[in-house]
């Protein structure tokens, strides 16, 4: 009798084992495939997200550009004061980094 039921538990113990590992293989399944699906609905939503952007802003780009622009610039005068303190070498530096911004500015509003 204890033989029996130690074959007994010894198969139902196999047989949980076997069934747990294919649980476990699902789950893994699962978890990738709920990762793909959250990659790709997150691309999706990004993509939404920069074409309703771009419907806002159509033929406004050059007003949005500007009032980017307005805003640098009142940041760049703001900044000036503080540049006025710094020495020469690295007030160079920072004018220059300045004209090239408002540079590229101009020729984004060009376009």
């Amino acid at each position: 009798m204890i033989h029996k039921f130690d074959e007994q538990f010894t198969m139902d113990r196999n047989r949980i084992k076997s069934e747990l590992e294919e649980i476990k293989s699902q789950q893994d399944v699962l978890k990738i495939s709920y990762t793909i699906k959250e990659k790709q609905l997150s691309e999706k939503i990004q993509s939404m997200i920069y074409t309703e952007i771009r419907m806002v802003c159509q033929d406004k780009e050059k007003e949005i550009l500007m009032n980017t622009w307005i805003d640098k610039l009142n940041e760049i005068v703001t900044d000036f004061e503080k540049l006025k303190k710094v020495n020469p070498k690295e007030f160079n530096i920072q004018i220059n980094e300045i004209s090239k911004t408002i540079e590229l500015f101009k020729l984004k509003l060009q376009k």
